[in-house]
């Protein structure tokens, strides 16, 4: 896998054999950076069920100015500061290891306001419901954030969950990328 564009583009990035994570294909990370292009420069990107890191990385690549992996797996968390080093990226970036469902509350103490949150489950574990509900009420959110879930193609995902409501969904192969913005009254 290589990083598609930006800063980075070209650098190499390992994935891990077997079926713990399923890494984000070249194509969909393009079709999601197209999306948020307009977007990326200066944001603090969160990369919630982060896998190889390629999303962070390519986020960093085009201009974030800061990217908060979250992954659970303790081996998946070796090979994103792997993919990291390779890149030669060594700051504007932090690594929180556990189940977001329990680490919602180290990202509120960071104190810092995310306008790019891209979360990217298993894809039969259904923990979309899950997110929505975590950060429903976050003060992490920035006034004009964009929310963006990776899912399965044959699950279908509602056009308002609380007070997200989608406003673009992208599909590639198997993979759908619904866009979530905040609703303003």
């Amino acid at each position: 896998m290589k990083i598609i564009a930006g800063k980075y583009k070209g650098k190499e990035i390992k994935c891990l054999k077997g079926n713990l994570i399923r890494p984000t294909l070249a194509r969909v990370r393009e079709m999601y950076f197209n999306v948020v292009r307009d977007y990326i420069e200066g944001a603090n990107f969160l990369d919630i069920c982060s896998g190889t890191g390629s999303m962070g990385i390519e986020a960093l690549s085009r201009g974030a100015r800061f990217v908060l992996f979250m992954e659970k797996e303790k081996e998946v968390i070796e090979l994103i500061k792997l993919n990291l080093k390779r890149c030669d990226i060594l700051y504007g970036y932090k690594i929180l290891q556990g189940d977001f469902r329990k680490k919602m509350k180290n990202v509120e103490n960071m104190g810092i306001k995310f306008d790019l949150i891209y979360f990217d489950p298993p894809y039969f574990k259904n923990l979309y419901r899950d997110f929505f509900d975590l950060i429903r009420d976050a003060k992490f959110l920035s006034g004009d954030i964009i929310i963006a879930t990776n899912h399965f193609k044959k699950i279908e995902l509602p056009d308002k969950i609380h007070s997200f409501i989608r406003f673009k969904k992208r599909r590639q192969g198997d993979s759908i990328i619904s866009f979530y913005r905040i609703k303003k009254d």
